[in-house]
């Protein structure tokens, strides 16, 4: 499954972020990249097992 997202991120990103840099402008476009991160990294805790599976 991570292989599959990581494929699909790897054809689709770039031009996603080039539609998007017509649009607004390539700085802005680039800013879509460190908002993702930021969303996973808050996702991270919600992917973690159940206190009690991982004892």
């Amino acid at each position: 499954m991570v292989a599959a997202i990581g494929y699909t991120a790897f054809l689709a990103d770039p031009p996603l972020l080039g539609l998007i840099g017509d649009r607004v402008g390539t700085p802005h476009a680039l800013l879509v990249v460190p908002i993702l991160l930021l969303l996973s990294v808050a996702l991270v805790p919600a992917t973690r097992p159940p206190r009690e599976l991982r004892e």
